[in-house]
């Protein structure tokens, strides 16, 4: 979860069934990685990690998996609220990437979620690329929020720039230097239901002020699980897929991308 959605913390029983469902899919994107890795630990470096939560679940998959949390948020305070989330745990906070060891190289990137907050997204994508912690062989995971119409008061709130459809995203990363694996859509339920929101908003004319509508969840625990269970159902089917050709349309846009050398 982005700091800026929840200053206190939620417990995991109370995260949005998107954040769930999203830190489920990326496992699944990584799982293979994990496995056919050819040494330990797996150092992942998790940009944008806001408060853990996805770090803390890679973590809890597998013993072999090491978490470098890059967020600018980090200050001490921040640092000292979060420490015993992750008592015990194979994950390390830093602010910047300065903080980052020499000669460590990490064996995947995580940008979920995060390009969109930054103006020149093709140079700070380069900027990672071409960086010393990462090599031949790092895998970058990238999600990113789609297609640009469906721009709205949540991500004004959350300070986005854009949001991108698949071809932009992929386009991106080849001009910053990396050859795409796989592509696609996510969360093709959310899509039809924010469609169906931006069409009832712009009929009534409803202006809704700024602010985020995926902080903690409110709702029952079960409702809660089932709408995970369904997002990622359908989230996998659509990644199946993609792979086949398919593109099936969804809230967010993702990419797994390696250098191009």
């Amino acid at each position: 979860m982005d700091l800026k959605e929840n200053a206190t913390s939620v417990s995991d029983s109370r995260r949005h069934p998107w954040e769930r469902a999203r830190a489920a899919l990326l496992w699944k994107m990584l799982k293979k990685e994990v496995m056919q890795a050819s040494s330990y630990p797996f150092r992942v470096l998790d940009i944008g990690s806001g408060d853990l939560y996805q770090a803390r679940m890679l973590v809890s998959k597998s013993g072999e998996i090491a978490v470098t949390a890059l967020d600018e948020a980090y200050t001490e305070a921040v640092r000292h609220r979060l420490k015993h989330d992750i008592a015990g745990m194979n994950i390390r906070m830093i602010r910047s990437p300065e903080e980052i060891p020499g000669g460590i190289t990490f064996q995947a990137v995580l940008m979920m979620d995060v390009i969109e907050h930054v103006a020149d997204d093709k140079a700070f994508l380069k900027q990672w690329v071409a960086n010393p912690s990462t090599g031949r062989e790092t895998v970058f995971v990238i999600t990113v929020p789609a297609y640009q119409y469906l721009f709205s008061y949540h991500d004004r709130f959350l300070g986005h720039f854009r949001r991108y459809n698949r071809k932009q995203l992929v386009s991106l990363c080849r001009e910053a230097g990396l050859g795409v694996k796989q592509s696609g859509y996510l969360f093709f339920p959310l899509f039809l239901a924010r469609n169906l929101q931006f069409l009832v908003h712009k009929i009534l004319r409803i202006q809704k002020e700024p602010g985020s509508d995926l902080g903690e969840w409110k709702g029952p625990a079960w409702v809660a699980r089932l709408i995970k269970k369904v997002l990622v159902v359908s989230s996998c089917r659509a990644m199946k897929l993609s792979r086949r050709g398919i593109i099936v349309p969804g809230l967010s846009a993702w990419a797994v991308a390696a250098r191009n050398e």
